[in-house]
């Protein structure tokens, strides 16, 4: 149904009405062989009426404004709700580390210190190491050390406010991580916090391309560490140690008949595609999987993540497999853009390779649990 006149009601063009002559544009389309005529007529109703129409037209366009700017000052008011709020938590933080350090307590985490023979002392529960300082006050030079190093920042295992960064943990595995049946964490917290286990254990690192779903992973298996500390790179793992790659390729990706191992830094991995084995996914994304770890001898290094990566530590638990499947399953389809079954089917490749090439206990044993 069309619009009708704006004046008369009865016309058909809101903008130039051929029945009573109002215009849009302040023109009129009727003709009065009396000039005085057309001025009464003009003046006594098209005017009238054309001032109540802009005048109506104003209104809603101020209330338009108005609205707009309602919604803007809700929105500042929840950004400056948010903002004292956060104030607030530091500045209790801030008093909380202060208790700390006049009981005598870690900075850190609130733990007890242990004194050592060279009058340093270290905290019991993060492995925060403090040294006497010229004015006799305990100074952490380990802490400070480790949180330059890794990029902590506040909210962090050693962050001065004593507030740890809670994981990330993708979709279904909220359920999975618990406070007293931790099932994995991220690697350089659990380091922070001297929690990583040196018996054996599992690392996922991921590679993710800034600008498609172009993605590698690592998984390393471990065991027996002599010893873990930082470098300028990362964590250095005194053991040997297994590792498996994992390549996401998706079906925007230019090179795809060009070997894994020949292709430009970042992208490549040291494999071929005849030992590889490849799901092509409903996308046309191609997830491919190594039919066998890397050995590595000696010591290894798991390089600090950046952007969005994240290195994370399993811990040797009996469902540890179902965890690692669970987790790529999630990570696969939320954060590459794999279709879910078909990102299952690749987790359970993965987690079946690590437990018959990776695993602790021996493969004889598991295929006859099999």
């Amino acid at each position: 149904m069309s619009e009708a006149c704006a004046v008369c009601k009865i016309g058909k063009n809101p903008t130039l009405c051929e029945i009573c002559g109002f215009s849009d544009n302040g023109v009129t389309n009727r003709e009065f062989p009396i000039i005085e005529d057309a001025n009464y007529w003009l003046e006594t109703l098209v005017m009238l009426y054309r001032t109540k129409w802009e005048a109506k037209k104003r209104e809603v366009e101020l209330l338009g404004q108005i609205e707009e700017f309602r919604k803007k000052e809700e929105e500042a008011n929840k950004r400056e709700a948010k903002l004292s709020a956060r104030i607030e938590e530091l500045q209790e933080n801030n008093n909380k580390v202060q208790r700390w350090e006049e009981q005598g307590l870690c900075c850190s985490c609130g733990g007890k210190k242990n004194i050592l023979q060279d009058s340093s002392s270290r905290c019991k529960s993060c492995g925060t190491l403090y040294k006497k300082s010229t004015n006799g006050a305990f100074k952490s030079v380990e802490g400070d050390r480790v949180t330059q190093d890794m990029g902590i920042s506040e909210g962090s295992a050693l962050c001065p406010t004593g507030q740890r960064r809670p994981l990330i943990v993708f979709g279904p595995l909220a359920n999975i991580v618990k406070e007293n049946n931790v099932k994995f964490r991220n690697l350089f917290e659990a380091y922070a916090q001297g929690k990583l286990p040196f018996a054996h254990g599992y690392i996922v690192s991921s590679f993710f391309s800034s600008t498609s779903n172009y993605s590698i992973y690592e998984i390393v298996s471990y065991s027996g560490v002599k010893e873990i500390f930082m470098t300028e790179t990362g964590l250095q793992f005194v053991t040997g140690g297994k590792k498996l790659y994992i390549l996401v390729e998706p079906d925007t990706y230019q090179i795809k008949f060009q070997e894994p191992v020949s292709r430009a830094e970042g992208e490549k991995i040291p494999k071929r595609f005849n030992e590889l084995e490849i799901i092509t996914a409903r996308n046309q994304s191609k997830i491919m999987v190594a039919k066998e770890p890397n050995e590595t001898y000696g010591s290894f290094t798991i390089l600090k993540p950046s952007g969005i990566n994240f290195s994370v530590v399993f811990y040797q638990l009996p469902d540890v497999y179902e965890t690692l499947s669970a987790f790529f399953t999630d990570s696969l389809n939320r954060f590459r853009k794999v279709p879910e079954s078909d990102a299952k089917a690749a987790a359970k490749l993965i987690t079946t390779t690590v437990k018959k090439k990776m695993s602790f206990v021996d493969s004889d044993i598991l295929n006859s649990i099999e």
